[in-house]
């Protein structure tokens, strides 16, 4: 049996544009637009149990926003997805629909409320991971000079989200993406005692100063005499399990990888975007930054615009690298088409670049 379906309908205001002018540039409306559909997409996954790399046609047809004629007021955006036409809807979708509008906006709000329940109920680690760089895309970055606000009648009111919201997501990433008990984690704390009979290394953990026993194999015993008496911070990668607050860990079972957390500059020479390499005229040299919890580092550069995070040296580099192709394709966009900001790290990343 089917019934006609209304679809998911909302808003999105992008404003305190410069200017007080009434219009966006490309690029920070296909960011908004693009993070969006992602996270729809996301949801759609978690609720359908499809894997999102092959949503079937029927679902992305479903699951597609489409925009309307934006509307006087900052810029604002009226914004739908789910049944787009005059066909009916399967009841069983419609139902998904609802139940993925419901979501989306449990995620636009905890993002307001700095509460990460929602997140958590997203049943596979990397369903998370992709629904937090979608929400990165649309989220204003440093330097922005412009707001975003979501409403809709799901909503009691406007949603707003500043360029002090992605403090707020990374605080998400980093609380949550540390807890998934089914696949490998990375942990960081300092060495503070080793078991050669229990096959066991003790960890104090930075966060809750509490210790944390994490049990390795036979293959991994000679390495250990590296780190004996050394105060650097160790990065244990493992499989993870969790106190009954579900935040600090208890233990790390089947140690697969142990070493040092790599804090030393990063030097970058080149990188290729769409088979063209680009190479520096200078070396880019940045530091790497551990945050507060030392469970995750960042790289930032103000006049390029990177601003990156991850929990390891070689997750950081690939973050850096896909930050890079981001910044070098928006690089060759016109400027009239660039907020004045985004106009800036184009003219420096112009003049730091070279085509090999």
């Amino acid at each position: 049996m089917s019934t006609k379906y209304e679809p998911e309908q909302f808003e999105v205001r992008i404003f305190d544009l410069e200017d007080g002018e009434h219009f966006v540039d490309l690029e920070t409306l296909t960011h908004v637009l693009q993070g969006i559909q992602k996270a729809i997409f996301v949801l759609a996954k978690n609720e359908l149990k499809e894997p999102l790399a092959r949503l079937s046609a029927k679902t992305k047809k479903s699951f597609a926003i489409r925009c309307s004629i934006p509307r006087p007021g900052s810029y604002v955006m009226p914004i739908a997805f789910g049944q787009h036409d005059s066909h009916l809807l399967e009841d069983s979708l419609s139902k998904s629909v609802g139940h993925v509008a419901e979501k989306l906006f449990e995620c636009f709000s905890a993002l307001e409320t700095g509460i990460d329940n929602v997140f958590k109920t997203i049943a596979e680690s990397s369903g998370r991971k992709q629904l937090f760089t979608a929400f990165r895309g649309m989220i204003p970055k440093s330097g922005a000079k412009w707001k975003l606000g979501i409403s809709g009648r799901r909503l009691q009111k406007e949603i707003q989200y500043t360029t002090k919201t992605i403090q707020t997501l990374k605080r998400f990433q980093e609380s949550i993406l540390l807890q998934d008990e089914t696949s490998l984690q990375t942990v960081t704390g300092y060495l503070i005692k080793m078991d050669f009979d229990r096959k066991s290394i003790t960890l104090k953990y930075p966060p809750t100063n509490t210790e944390l026993e994490c049990y390795y194999n036979d293959e991994l015993e000679d390495e250990l005499s590296l780190f004996e008496n050394r105060r650097e911070l160790l990065q244990v990668t493992g499989n993870v399990t969790y106190k009954n607050d579900c935040v600090t860990p208890k233990k790390i079972a089947r140690v697969e990888s142990i070493q040092f957390l790599d804090v030393s500059e990063l030097f970058l020479e080149s990188f290729v975007v769409d088979d063209q390499e680009l190479a520096f005229k200078e070396p880019l040299i940045l530091t790497p930054e551990l945050v507060e919890s030392c469970q995750f580092i960042t790289l930032r550069d103000e006049q390029l615009g990177i601003d990156v995070i991850a929990q390891t040296r070689e997750e950081l580099e690939e973050e850096l690298r896909a930050e890079l192709t981001m910044l070098w394709k928006q690089s060759q966009m016109p400027d009239t088409e660039l907020g004045k900001v985004f106009q800036e790290h184009k003219k420096n990343l112009l003049m730091a670049i070279k085509e090999v």
